[in-house]
């Protein structure tokens, strides 16, 4: 099933948007989410990165995915990483109840094959399985200056040229 069968172009540009923010609190076993209405999807995005670049959140580490509302499938559009899941060794993400209760919520595969570190290298890369429903959409996403706390999506793999090429005017 491709992406585009799923969210179409003409969702993404109605006023109808929202943003779903998934965050594991090292504090606490919770999660919680945040949904902000915006024009389009590049507004919502930038008033969730307000959000979190304002020190609140800055401690903690993001998932965020654009969902638009009236659909219950998902589209996986962004991830918001501050502290960086790979800042601990790969074994031990699947003895992490709480890492283990954020990576359920998203149906993606064993925490340890989830995310790694390349060594000798300045960036982070993140394997991802977003949803159950979007099997064309795996792939890896590279970030850059993980441990700054603005980072963006630089690639994504096996992505859907329709949405690649609507979303490069956003992450260049």
């Amino acid at each position: 099933m491709r992406l585009s069968n799923l969210v179409s172009e003409s969702a993404m540009d109605r006023a109808d948007c929202a943003v779903m923010v998934n965050t594991y609190d090292p504090l606490r076993t919770s999660l919680w989410r945040m949904s902000v209405e915006a024009p389009d999807v590049f507004t919502a995005f930038l008033s969730v990165h307000r959000a979190m670049d304002g020190g609140t959140l800055k401690r903690h580490r993001h998932f965020l995915c654009f969902v638009p509302f009236g659909s219950l499938k998902m589209r996986f559009a962004g991830l918001w990483n501050v502290e960086g899941v790979s800042d601990r060794p790969a074994e031990m993400f699947d003895r992490d109840l709480r890492f283990r209760r954020l990576h359920k919520e998203w149906n993606g595969p064993r925490a340890s094959d989830y995310c790694h570190k390349q060594k000798h290298e300045t960036r982070r890369y993140f394997d991802v399985t977003p949803s159950p429903y979007l099997d064309d959409l795996t792939g890896t996403i590279e970030i850059d200056w993980p441990d700054q706390p603005r980072t963006y999506i630089r690639s994504l793999t096996d992505y859907d040229p329709a949405i690649r090429a609507k979303e490069t005017r956003w992450w260049p």
